[in-house]
């Protein structure tokens, strides 16, 4: 009987040492004090030899008197923990693990230290570009892409200037421009102000409106006259003015000019 007690004691001394003995993970990241992105959040630490599963643990204060998460449920052979658990975005977080005996019946005393991380958002996708489209010829210099959900604003850069746009609902914006070719390309910023990748670039000419042809003021038609002046009103923002005078081209290079006087033999003529 004592013998039997005697090997019972022994057991479960030998068990608590073994138990004691048990090394902690080491973590390597996130490392302390750093920013994660997420969701999802990702973990990762060193092996130890021999255990079992792990048990992972994250709270809102290095007491851990209080966790947000606890998972005991983690291989022997994982070296990484992905979660979507909900955490505040910016808000300071604790996690540290500890590793399962290799038979898979007693956890370690020895838990390892702690570290502080930061959630962050993860970087949103570009965003689409509506107009103008690639290649595309336009008189109107409205930039306009799609929203992205969670956006917090956008950064746009045409022709290599930088443009920010400080709301995530905002989809448009007029830029001013010279005549000629030209390329925009758009990235969204998330809630913790970091900018994703860059859309890709889209080409452009942006040229003026064409212009309403002039009203003909002299002669009118079916004239009979005995007078060359041709006479026209003035288009607002005209640079000049092309006649054509029986098929004829004769270019005016003033905009504000509004008469020319031709030389015609007698008879019936057009302009």
């Amino acid at each position: 009987m004592k013998k039997s007690i005697l090997f019972v004691v022994c057991a479960l001394y030998c068990a608590l040492q073994g138990v004691a003995a048990q090394s902690a993970p080491s973590l390597l990241n996130p490392s302390n004090g750093a920013n994660l992105q997420g969701p999802t959040y990702t973990f990762t630490w060193q092996s130890v030899s021999g255990a079992g599963g792990y048990q992972i643990k994250i709270s809102d204060n290095n007491s851990f008197t209080t966790t947000v998460l606890t998972d005991q449920n983690i291989s022997g052979s994982a070296t990484s923990y992905q979660t979507s658990v909900s955490l505040t975005i910016g808000q300071t977080y604790y996690w540290q693990m500890r590793a399962l005996n290799s038979s898979g019946t007693v956890w370690s005393n020895n838990w390892s230290a702690y570290r502080s991380f930061i959630p962050t958002q993860n970087t949103l996708s570009p965003p689409t570009l509506v107009s103008p489209i690639n290649n595309a010829t336009v008189n109107s210099l409205l930039l306009q892409w799609q929203s992205v959900s969670s956006a917090s604003g956008y950064e746009l850069s045409v022709d290599g200037n930088s443009i920010i746009i400080p709301s995530g609902t905002q989809t448009s914006y007029t830029v001013t421009l010279n005549y000629g070719a030209h390329q925009w390309q758009a990235r969204t910023k998330n809630s913790s102000g970091n900018y994703g990748s860059w859309s890709s670039l889209q080409y452009f000419t942006y040229q003026q409106n064409t212009l309403s042809p002039p009203t003909l003021v002299s002669p009118i038609n079916n004239a009979t006259v005995n007078s060359l002046l041709l006479q026209w009103q003035s288009v607002s923002s005209a640079s000049g003015y092309e006649l054509s005078v029986d098929g004829n081209s004769i270019i005016i290079p003033s905009g504000t000019q509004t008469s020319y006087t031709v030389t015609l033999n007698y008879g019936a003529h057009q302009w």
